[in-house]
């Protein structure tokens, strides 16, 4: 039973101080009960903090896993078709994923994960392939990391993500391509280099717009069916 004193107070128990918070929902209790029974029922709103670690940790594994297979294949497989008559390392599409891959990490987590990255990427390639083209690799890409930032960085605030992807993709294409020829063995040639830009920064990076572009119309899609609903 209730005390008389509660019913004076309508409802609160005089012996207990009551907050802000606690008067508050009273008072919307008391106005619009239905309201406030569905917002007892509701569950408290999921952090993010976990969709953005699993964020971080699924674009991690991609890009170490892209540096990986690119140096194996191109360790146990050689050369492979570029198109137009053009022949390339076979590890040269898995490059091209590396590069796009990097600046969504850098995006997401930070340049400590992409160096992170680049180190696992190195240490599992040179124990299950050429140490030589592991270094190479190594190189290549903390030299690709230095020109990515110059380029996508400043674009990406001022131009938005797809044009500083394409023109960050050419840049780290170019010196990343030059440095792991010379220091793989393989020879630096015109057509070499031309077969290179065209699979990471044409093929490669076009492939990872196109995918981006259908993946965000779908959420797109889907979210206005869900509010239409």
């Amino acid at each position: 039973m209730s005390r008389p004193e509660d019913a004076a107070t309508g409802g609160f128990n005089a012996d207990v101080q009551p907050t802000a918070e606690s008067l508050a929902r009273f008072g919307a209790a008391r106005t619009n009960p239905a309201a406030a029974v569905m917002q007892a029922a509701s569950p408290a709103d999921p952090s993010p903090r976990p969709l953005r670690r699993a964020t971080k940790l699924t674009l991690l594994l991609v890009y170490v896993a892209s540096i990986v297979i690119g140096n194996l294949t191109t360790t146990y497989l050689g050369f492979a078709p570029a198109g137009f008559g053009l022949m390339v390392t076979a590890g040269t599409y898995f490059g091209g994923l590396a590069l796009s891959v990097r600046d969504r990490l850098h995006d997401a987590a930070g340049i400590r994960w992409v160096l992170g990255g680049v180190v696992a990427g190195i240490v599992v390639s040179a124990i299950g392939g050429d140490l030589r083209i592991a270094l190479a690799s190594a190189a290549a890409f903390a030299v690709g990391e230095s020109a990515d930032l110059a380029v996508y960085t400043p674009l990406r605030q001022r131009r938005g993500f797809r044009r500083a992807l394409v023109a960050s993709n050419a840049a780290g294409a170019l010196v990343d391509t030059c440095l792991f020829l010379v220091i793989a063995g393989f020879p630096l040639t015109a057509d070499v280099v031309a077969g290179q830009l065209l699979v990471k920064a044409v093929w490669v990076t076009g492939l990872c717009l196109l995918v981006r572009e259908i993946a965000r119309r779908a959420v797109s899609g889907q979210r206005q069916l869900t509010e239409g609903a």
